[in-house]
């Protein structure tokens, strides 16, 4: 997708600007990598949190979002998961978002639990992902 993007922004410039008697040049960057979860993980992460807020609490299958996130680098070198722990009101990076401190009790929680879970999987034990 990223490949046409860049092809398509280019085609589309060079036109408009034959259009005008003009030339363009287009010069695309990527910045950040996209921000891809690896399945199991995902799940195993998504069942965590299903423990504490129940499965009814729980989106297996949120929407895809075109933002950049730096996490994204992680999960091209290591298996991961970013999930996001509701709050409430306006979404991250919108100027009126307002951050809901009593959430941090809950996502500390869940962050933990899946450590602990992995950390017992990666010793011999059980319900861990691999």
């Amino acid at each position: 997708v990223r490949d046409l993007v860049e092809k398509r922004i280019g085609e589309i410039s060079a036109s408009i600007a034959a259009g005008l008697g003009c030339t363009a040049e287009t010069d695309y960057g990527r910045f950040y990598p996209p921000c891809i979860n690896t399945p199991e993980q995902a799940a195993f992460m998504a069942d965590v949190a299903a423990g504490f807020v129940g499965e009814e609490n729980v989106d297996r299958n949120y929407p895809r979002m075109a933002g950049g996130e730096d996490f994204a680098f992680m999960l091209e070198k290591v298996p991961g998961a970013y999930i996001r722990i509701g709050q409430g009101g306006a979404s991250a990076h919108n100027p009126y978002f307002d951050f809901n401190d009593e959430i941090l009790p809950l996502a500390a929680s869940v962050m933990a639990a899946t450590a602990e879970k992995r950390l017992r999987k990666l010793n011999g034990g059980g319900d861990g992902v691999n």
